[in-house]
Order: C-alpha cells, then sequence, then structure tokens
C-alpha cells in the first residue's frame, strides 16, 4: 500500500504481477488506464464525490458553485491520455540536462514555489532531444513571412494609423483569419492582423515613420529567410517589458512546448505566476483573461493561443517554442 497526501488519505494498491526478463530500460510504461486523476488538495474521496456532485449539478448552489471555480481549468474527470502519462514518467526517470536551457528560464523556475512542477513541465518538453527540421522552421515563421511580404518596401497607414483596407482584407485572407470576426478589411475589427503587426514590430522586424509602415534593416535581412528568421525569433522570445510580462511570456513558451493541450495558457501561465509572488496576500489573483492579454505577443509570435489560424503549423509552432527554451549559441549548434 501506497499512502499520498496524510490529510486527504489517498490509499493506492501496487500489485506486482509478473516480472519481465531482459528489460532493457529502467523508466516504467504505462500500458492502459482510464479517468484522471482527482484535483489536488480536493478533500481526498469525500471531497472528491463532492466536486463530481457539483459537476453534474445543473442548477449548482453557492457550495457547488465555489467548488467549481476552484477546480483547475480543463480539468476532465473521464480524459485518460495515455502518451502525456508516458511523458510524465519519462521526463521524472530520465532527465536531461540543464545546461543547453537559457539560465534566465532556469533562474525564474528556481525562484517558483510549484519548482518540481516547472521542472518537469521543462522536461516534458524534450527540449534538447531533436533539432527542428527545415520544413519545421519554414511553417513556424509563414504567418511571419506573410506580413513581411505585404509590407515590403512600404505601407502608407492612414491618419488614425492603421493598415490600408485592401492590406488588411489581403492579409486576413491569407492568415486564414475566420470570417466571423467581421469583414476583416479594417485592422482595427481585426484583431489577428493586428497582434502580428504588433508582435513583428516588438521582434524589431517593422517600424512606422513618418505614417510609413516599413521593415527594419534587419526585417529586410531576414525576410525570404525562414532559418535565420527562425532563429531571430526564438533568441528574441519571450517578449515583454518588464518582469511581469517575461515571467508570464517563460510560462507561455513552458506550456507550448510541453504541449499541454488540455489546459488553456492562460489559466496555467495565471496560476504559476501566482506561485511566483506575483499576488501577494491580500492582492488580487492574477486572472487567466491577464496572464492572456499580457502573453499576447509571445503566442502570436508562436502562432498560437491569440488566434488558432489555419495557416499555422502545429509542429512548426512547437519547434519555435521548444527552440526559444535554448540558450542562443546552443541553438545556432543546433540548427
Amino acid at each position: 500500500m501506497y499512502d499520498y497526501d496524510f490529510g486527504d488519505g489517498w490509499e493506492h494498491r501496487v500489485t506486482l504481477l509478473e516480472e519481465l526478463p531482459g528489460a532493457e530500460t529502467t523508466v516504467p510504461r504505462v500500458i492502459d488506464g482510464a479517468r484522471a486523476c482527482p484535483p489536488e488538495d480536493c478533500g481526498g474521496i469525500p471531497g472528491y464525490g463532492e466536486l463530481l456532485r457539483a459537476r453534474q449539478a445543473t442548477a449548482p448552489d453557492e457550495r457547488q458553485r465555489m467548488l467549481l471555480d476552484w477546480c483547475p481549468a480543463g480539468w476532465d474527470p473521464d480524459r485518460f491520455d495515455l502518451d502525456w502519462h508516458n511523458r510524465v514518467l519519462n521526463a521524472l526517470m530520465s532527465p536531461q540536462p540543464l545546461n543547453d536551457v537559457r539560465p534566465e528560464l532556469i533562474e525564474l523556475i528556481d525562484s517558483s514555489a510549484t519548482r518540481e512542477e516547472l521542472l518537469v513541465t521543462l522536461q516534458m518538453t524534450e527540449f534538447s532531444q531533436q533539432s527542428p527540421t527545415e520544413q519545421e522552421m519554414s511553417e513556424a515563421v509563414r504567418p511571419i513571412q506573410l506580413l513581411l511580404d505585404a509590407v515590403d518596401d512600404g505601407v502608407t497607414l492612414s491618419k488614425a494609423g492603421w493598415l490600408p483596407p485592401a492590406v488588411v482584407k489581403r492579409l486576413a485572407t491569407d492568415l486564414g483569419v475566420p470570417s466571423w470576426i467581421g469583414q476583416n478589411n479594417r485592422e482595427q475589427h481585426t484583431r489577428p492582423v493586428q497582434d502580428y503587426r504588433r508582435t513583428l514590430t516588438h521582434l524589431g522586424l517593422l517600424k512606422v515613420r513618418k505614417g510609413e509602415l516599413s521593415l527594419t534593416q534587419i526585417g529586410k535581412k531576414l525576410s525570404g529567410a525562414p532559418r535565420e528568421l527562425f532563429l531571430h525569433i526564438a533568441i528574441k522570445l519571450p517578449l515583454g517589458r518588464d518582469d511581469f510580462d517575461r515571467h508570464a511570456g517563460w510560462l507561455c513558451l513552458l506550456h507550448r512546448a510541453a504541449g499541454k493541450r488540455n489546459l488553456s495558457h492562460g489559466d496555467w501561465v495565471a496560476d504559476q505566476l501566482m506561485q511566483l509572488g506575483w499576488a501577494p496576500p491580500g492582492e488580487p489573483p492574477v486572472s487567466a483573461f491577464e496572464a492572456f492579454e499580457v502573453t499576447r505577443d509571445t503566442a502570436c509570435a508562436l502562432g498560437r493561443y491569440s488566434w488558432e489560424l489555419s495557416i499555422v503549423s502545429h509542429e512548426g509552432s512547437l519547434a519555435l517554442a521548444r527552440a526559444a527554451l535554448l540558450r542562443p549559441d546552443v541553438l545556432m549548434r543546433s540548427i
């Protein structure tokens, strides 16, 4: 028997069924399972039962609403992810050396109250196990290259500073912006185009001077060179003006690189920011919306989260997030 959390009193029965000769690995593997692990500190079996009843209630009472608000976002008691559990085991039992990871991220992890969880998350990114392919790098920068192509020799902005409707419409079409957003011909009403333009500016690829949007010198140099553009973006990430922004950006990169699909990055980043001390006692907690907004540029550079656009490749986005975790010298050698 194995007791976990003496307060909640979870008892696990571990039964050895068979010893297989000739095993070539010391890392255990999960071969089957069912349902999700109960949330941490949910109150043991009685508390877990109460939480399940709250989820099933058609008209939850005040106590049940409180439980539902407390419940981790994205948690589904019926969900079992075999691959995810094996990745966690591999991260725990066969960790990669951290020498190649950017020191700023390691310092951030070491200062967190959930250091062990963040270290496992970092290991799950498999940051040093594979280099990005030429195709992944090209796919990762495709939306960025579209804007560089659209601006090209320069675009005259309106008096209010917006892109011309024809340029916005073309960009929205090329980016795969859904039609439900609107007519997609006014930048102020087409958030994905706004997001990408702002993100490229913060990446040092675009500039505005005397009412004209144009490529910077580095933007001109990197346009049409996917490998070099990929490298530039990876080294620039995370984007942010201050420590709060950058801490949130690092967490956004970790979330994306680890492939945490069952939990929105806003909720997870908000929780982790509070563990880093960004919500002192007596202060309002960091909200998922605040975390989402402050990481908008970093997420947009990854091509994810802000807007799920059809042009964005999952593999390319994942490769860029992983690359951003590495020290620049290591990354340059790897690609």
